[in-house]
């Protein structure tokens, strides 16, 4: 049987490991084995969070280089461009609206 102290710094509770106490060698080891697939999926589940951190640093620091200031402004589509002087109007279409 695994000593308490080496239970208790894998990180199992008092009581945890007091259940483990009678049980046999194949028991305790399926303990560990369980108790590692749990720490896998925690390190998977931090690596996404950091990724996660990392997309939300990356755009932050492209916004601190945008000091001017953002208008909204309506403009015609960029096809009126290439119908200009034709027999339609390119301001009959709906204009859409770009952020400048």
């Amino acid at each position: 049987m695994a000593d308490a102290r080496v239970m208790r710094s894998l990180g199992f509770s008092l009581s945890h490991i007091k259940a483990l106490k009678g049980v046999s060698y194949r028991g305790q080891l399926e303990a560990l084995k369980e108790c590692g697939k749990d720490i896998e999926k925690k390190i998977k589940e931090l690596s996404i969070r950091l990724e996660r951190l990392r997309e939300v640093e990356s755009f932050l620091s492209k916004c601190a280089l945008c000091d001017g200031v953002v208008e909204d402004v309506v403009r015609p589509p960029i096809h009126s461009l290439y119908t200009f002087g034709r027999d339609r109007d390119y301001k009959m279409r709906a204009t859409t609206r770009y952020i400048v």
